[in-house]
């Protein structure tokens, strides 16, 4: 899914901390993880956070991949803590394959 306008120029690192200043940081239980570089078909970068919903733990994983110098695909995963931690390869294997018609 396409984020939204953004500036040209902007990139995948400035939109995920954007993201997460407007949206994620107010998940109840918010807890920021790390952001990497991520190479696939699309570049990019992935952040991980965790939060707490219906008083069970749950794990985020967002990969931010650019097409171009105005396009910016997101891949937003999100479960309970353990499951999501288990099917790690298979969302990075989904977004290392991410490709445009």
């Amino acid at each position: 899914m396409a984020t939204g306008w953004m500036a040209t120029g902007t990139t995948p690192s400035a939109l995920a901390q954007r993201d997460q200043d407007l949206k994620l940081r107010f998940l109840p239980g918010f807890v920021e993880g790390k952001q990497d570089s991520f190479n696939g078909r699309l570049d990019g970068v992935t952040m991980s956070y965790e939060f707490v919903k219906a008083g069970k733990p749950m794990l985020g994983r967002i990969y931010y991949l650019q097409a171009d110098n105005r396009t910016i695909y997101t891949l937003r995963f999100s479960g309970l803590r353990d499951k999501l931690g288990r099917i790690r390869n298979q969302t990075d294997l989904i977004a290392r394959t991410f490709k445009l018609k």
